[in-house]
């Protein structure tokens, strides 16, 4: 995810995380007061430590210093949870496993590949034979 470093802020969608430690939490809630017809938060998490908010600018802004800065939220993002990167979930043993209609259909593919060489081997086979009884070489 793209943290958006410019200062002013741009007009746009964004999501930050900021301590509840009195002095980022503070500066925080200021940017906020500031600008209350540009800024719309719109979702907000909070827990013991930290405040979660995604909120919308309408013109570029002043970023204060002291808090981090915001990162860009696409409209995929709605919650803490979707900012959030995790590994991908490890496959159950059962997942890799191939199923019947994969082996049957691996078979048949090597079947006609098979058949294809062995068609090829055949025909250069016969059209040796017959022109070497053709020009007359044994």
């Amino acid at each position: 995810m793209a943290v958006e470093t410019r200062n002013p802020l741009p007009a746009g969608r964004y999501w930050i995380d900021v301590s509840k430690e009195p002095v980022p939490f503070g500066t925080w809630q200021g940017f906020l007061a500031a600008f209350p017809e540009h800024v719309h938060v719109d979702a907000t998490e909070e827990d013991e430590s930290f405040a979660f908010s995604i909120f919308t600018t309408t013109k570029p802004l002043v970023w204060p210093e002291g808090i981090g800065y915001p990162s860009i939220a696409g409209p995929g993002i709605k919650s803490r949870s979707d900012t959030v990167q995790r590994p991908n979930p490890e496959l159950d043993v059962t997942d890799q496993i191939p199923t019947v209609k994969e082996l049957v259909s691996g078979i048949g593919d090597t079947v006609k590949m098979v058949a294809v060489v062995v068609g090829i081997i055949v025909a250069v086979k016969v059209l040796s034979s017959g022109r070497s009884k053709k020009t007359g070489v044994t």
